[in-house]
């Protein structure tokens, strides 16, 4: 569509100037001031401007015009807004996995203070306890932030830059992930004790032990936030011994890693 539309005749219209006054706003007893919700801006007239029939169809059409015009670069402000508001609401933009990473040791370090513990434990067990502990109570803020009624939408960056409103899941999800690897790392710690023993000569651990070792760390670390122990960490305790929570594992596998990771029997 193209148009032959001169620039004086897109808007036809008139611009109406008003008289300048100029006076003491401060000593000019006739203004009265914001006493009857009135501003002051609406107490005075305003430059008008007014459009011919001919100027506002001109200009309908122009606009019109432009729409189709691939040269002509258009603003969607509201969907620009849009975006920053999904940007400023996106929480992957760093990796939540390391977030959550973070806080399960924060939050463990505040379990430890409020037991007064002097580590983290003193057994094996203990020291799970701790981690799932912990992980139960991240867990519990996850879904009571996305129980609040009020509670903003917030969203997920796709690989081709693309928003997803983030589920309950996709959190927990990243808070699983982050369990994983601390359960991977104790997992991968035992392993290279029982390995630095062998080596040393202090033990003479099979690779088939060394691989079952390391399996049922980890398998015990996925069962310490089973929904069975997932209930009774929430449960108020005087004493952290309180919890004991069930690792899933035999009594012979428990005191192997225990003496292995901690040197007792406990």
């Amino acid at each position: 569509m193209a148009l032959d539309i001169p620039s004086d005749q897109i808007y036809g219209g008139r611009y109406h100037y008003r008289n300048i006054e100029r006076f003491n706003i401060l000593n000019n007893p006739n203004i009265q001031y914001n006493t009857e919700n009135k501003l002051l801006r609406d107490q005075y007239p305003v430059d008008t401007v007014t459009f011919s029939d001919e100027g506002l169809a001109k200009s309908k059409d122009w606009r019109e015009y432009t729409k189709d015009n691939p040269n002509i670069q258009h603003i969607n402000y509201e969907e620009q807004i849009d975006e920053m508001n999904k940007n400023l609401h996106t929480t992957n933009l760093i990796d939540p996995v390391s977030m959550f990473n973070c806080e399960i040791g924060e939050v463990a370090e505040q379990i430890k203070s409020d037991y007064k513990l002097e580590q983290y434990s003193s057994s094996w067990k203990d020291a799970q306890t701790v981690i799932a502990k912990a992980y139960q109570v991240i867990y519990d803020r996850i879904n009571e932030d996305f129980d609040e009624p009020n509670r903003e939408t917030t969203y997920l960056v796709q690989p081709d830059g693309s928003y997803k409103e983030e589920t309950r899941q996709d959190r927990i999800n990243a808070l699983n992930e982050a369990y994983n690897r601390r359960a991977e790392g104790a997992a991968a710690a035992a392993r290279t004790i029982a390995e630095i023993a062998t080596f040393t000569g202090k033990a003479n651990y099979s690779k088939n032990f060394l691989d079952e070792i390391q399996n049922k760390v980890k398998e015990s670390y996925q069962n310490a936030v089973s929904e069975k122990n997932m209930e009774r960490l929430r449960q108020k305790v005087s004493s952290f011994s309180d919890y004991s929570i069930d690792t899933g594992i035999s009594s012979d596998w428990y005191q192997v890693i225990n003496s292995l990771l901690y040197g007792n029997h406990h």
